[in-house]
């Protein structure tokens, strides 16, 4: 898609991915956390190749949901996932 953009004139600065964790890993790694990390690393490359930001949304823990402001140390699951730099 931001191929076909770039084709067209359309620079983007920002990529939104609407809830990341429910994207289908590249390839499915059999465990769910290492599929989740493969979606960020890749999300991760493809804001680099494009040289764009990108934004996505992530559920927190059950800390998090009480909590005033949400945290990295809120995210449910797979703590990698907001490690990662996306």
């Amino acid at each position: 898609m931001l191929n076909s953009m770039k084709a067209n004139g359309m620079i983007p600065d920002m990529v939104v991915v609407d809830y990341a964790d429910l994207m289908r890993a590249s390839y499915d790694l059999r465990d769910d956390r290492a599929n989740i990390r493969s979606i960020y690393t890749d999300l991760r490359a493809l804001y680099d190749k494009h040289n764009v930001a990108g934004i996505t949304a992530s559920q927190t823990n059950r800390e998090g949901g009480s909590s005033e402001v949400a945290t990295m140390m809120h995210a449910a699951d797979n703590i990698e996932k907001s490690v990662l730099p996306t």
